[in-house]
């Protein structure tokens, strides 16, 4: 069976891994040159497992607790029960993921953690009520996705596809030359790539398409997201007729870096976990007066009793303070320590400027237990998927669990039916016939637009008439986004202009359709 996966986060990684282990013919499609610039790989708090103590129903109980009501029990359960047991027989013993344990090397302080399962140290986070998740350092992601690339180039046989986007998927009846094709049901059978050196168009078939582009973060002006964050995924199964759904459902991080160079690099949840507290201007914990979880509040409700403070106080930020906290950053928290020297924070002071960022986008492209799309032979999992573990709201920790273990089912299901197709049949890539250059400063502008357009009218906390101006103004700019890539030839920064304004779209429209204020979905009106 041919298998062809685009995007190499951990979603990614671990399909090709396993896709490639069961024989089937593999290719990776990579839209840069670096296995590292994932979301996956940007992740810095760890991966949820299993506690002292600890079940998959109490598990279950967190999830949907934070998550507004609205888990999708099915996937929920399979999650909370087949999950940890997953990453324990595939990141660990099989990947060999060095998750912190508690025979630390000298000189490393002990934590707030509690040994558990071969003597694994377990953090605790927003949301969760036991310590239940393995970490390395403040660089999980980083090195989980740094042993998974190891391994499939080690020990798999698959071909990779550098520096190559997908444009759109290859759906029959859609894309057939054949006219008798309109009496089939629609199916995918693959996606024209661009290759970005050549600027050739090509057509790779496959019996099955695996969709791990990862988020959306590109579509928000503040975002802790990687700059391949565009919606890709996302934007080419809306185009195939895939359902999309909970776009609303953006979640934000409370504490992004509040400074200017930073690029809202992500403070992560667990030095919250470990003891850190939010203070304001005038050093008062503004948190616990409110909600007696203090700042391990839900992200949802905390990031905006951030915003709440900030504006209040006319300030752009608040501080996140480890005055009172046992670890020594430097040591728990490197990546952290050595990005806030590199800007010449005073540490001194045992405390971060924060503010909340966009993080991770709870809806996407709905898939079922075995993370197939509405569309026969079109798979997604990691965050372009819904799978409705996370409901309205995600529980921090969560996402790196439900990619590796719903990326194995996507391997595991096989398409109900195999469709046997004459490439012949496949009409070439349209080109425009005099295509013309499109200036970069425009497309460069129109980013921005859509990036401004989101994050002050379909943020944070939301208003019904800001709603129905930035749906006004994205479907302007979409019709203007639409003449560029019908006239031009299709480059990476018009592709992915023409997917964050999709993107941007199905999110405020899902935000007006849903007039109820529920998890990250915040209506002040």
């Amino acid at each position: 069976m041919k298998v062809v996966i685009i995007g190499m986060g951990v979603a990614g990684l671990t399909s090709a891994i396993l896709s490639a282990e069961a024989g089937d013919e593999t290719t990776l499609v990579v839209k840069t040159t670096d296995p590292y610039l994932s979301a996956s790989a940007w992740a810095q708090g760890g991966i949820v497992y299993a506690g002292e103590n600890d079940s998959p129903s109490q598990l279950m109980t967190d999830m949907q607790n934070v998550s507004g009501g609205m888990t999708r029990t099915e996937t929920l359960h399979l999650l909370a029960h087949e999950g940890p047991p997953f990453i324990k027989d595939f990141l660990i013993k099989k990947i060999h993921v060095p998750f912190a344990k508690t025979n630390p090397p000298p000189h490393t302080p002990n934590t707030n953690h509690t040994p558990k399962n071969n003597d694994y140290l377990l953090t605790k986070e927003a949301g969760h009520q036991c310590n239940r998740i393995l970490f390395s350092g403040d660089q999980t992601g980083e090195v989980i996705v740094k042993m998974l690339y190891e391994y499939l180039i080690e020990h798999t046989k698959i071909t990779i596809l550098w520096d190559h986007l997908a444009l759109d998927l290859i759906n029959i009846p859609h894309h057939s030359t054949d006219p008798m094709s309109v009496y089939e049901e629609t199916h995918c059978v693959g996606v024209y790539v661009l290759d970005k050196k050549t600027n050739n168009v090509k057509k790779q078939f496959a019996d099955k398409i695996i969709l791990a582009t990862g988020g959306i973060g590109q579509i928000y002006k503040q975002t802790t997201n990687p700059p391949t964050a565009t919606g890709d995924g996302i934007a080419i199964a809306h185009r195939a007729g895939a359902r999309i759904i909970n776009m609303e459902f953006t979640q934000f991080h409370p504490t992004s870096l509040a400074v200017k160079k930073a690029n809202s690099f992500l403070i992560s949840e667990a030095l919250r976990g470990e003891g850190a507290t939010l203070l304001n201007e005038q050093g008062q914990d503004f948190i616990s007066p409110i909600d007696k979880r203090g700042a391990l509040t839900p992200r949802d409700k905390l990031s905006r009793l951030i915003i709440a403070e900030q504006q209040k106080n006319h300030e752009d930020h608040v501080y996140l303070s480890f005055k009172d906290c046992t670890f020594s950053l430097q040591e728990r928290f490197p990546k952290i320590y050595q990005k806030c020297k590199s800007l010449g924070l005073d540490l001194e002071r045992k405390q971060i400027p924060v503010t909340p960022a966009f993080h991770f986008s709870c809806g996407g492209i709905l898939v079922d237990r075995s993370s197939q799309t509405s569309v026969k032979n079109l798979y997604a999992v990691g965050e372009c998927a819904c799978t409705g573990v996370h409901g309205a709201n995600r529980l921090a920790s969560t996402s790196l669990l439900e990619a590796s273990y719903f990326a194995a089912q996507a391997v595991l299901h096989k398409p109900s039916e195999l469709y046997s197709i004459a490439q012949t049949s496949i009409s070439d890539w349209r080109i425009a016939k005099n295509p013309i250059a499109i200036d970069p400063v425009l497309l460069y502008q129109d980013l921005m637009t859509v990036q401004s357009i989101m994050w002050n009218y379909v943020g944070i906390i939301r208003k019904n008439h800001t709603l129905s101006r930035a749906l006004k103004e994205l479907f302007f700019l979409k019709e203007r986004v639409d003449e560029y890539y019908r006239t031009s030839i299709p480059t990476q920064n018009i592709v992915e202009l023409r997917n964050t304004v999709q993107t941007a779209l199905l999110v405020t429209e899902s935000a007006i359709k849903n007039t109820h204020s529920v998890g990250s979905h915040y209506l002040q009106d």
